[in-house]
């Protein structure tokens, strides 16, 4: 499970929220300047803690081609695997 702890007006914190859902991940946004132990513009990512707004969007792109490749090799669908692979 991801969360990001965000703060309330922060455009970047809003982008990061928007990037999650884009991607269908299961997450939590807390909206918080500070809470007990940890700071706004973090991203807590099964045990790994990322901090700063660079970091988390290269999280988000990591965890967005993880997803791509994910998908491509679950699904039903049919690719084309190059010209050493006969086509469906």
């Amino acid at each position: 499970m991801i969360t990001l702890y965000a703060s309330r007006d922060c455009p970047d914190c809003r982008l990061a929220a928007e990037r999650l859902e884009e991607l269908v991940l299961a997450h939590d946004v807390v909206h918080a300047d500070r809470t007990a132990d940890r700071e706004a513009h973090t991203l807590q990512d099964n045990g790994d803690t990322v901090r700063g707004h660079d970091a988390i969007s290269s999280r988000l792109e990591e965890l967005a081609e993880h997803m791509k490749q994910s998908r491509r090799y679950q699904s039903d669908v049919c690719h084309d695997y190059g010209d050493d692979v006969e086509p469906c």
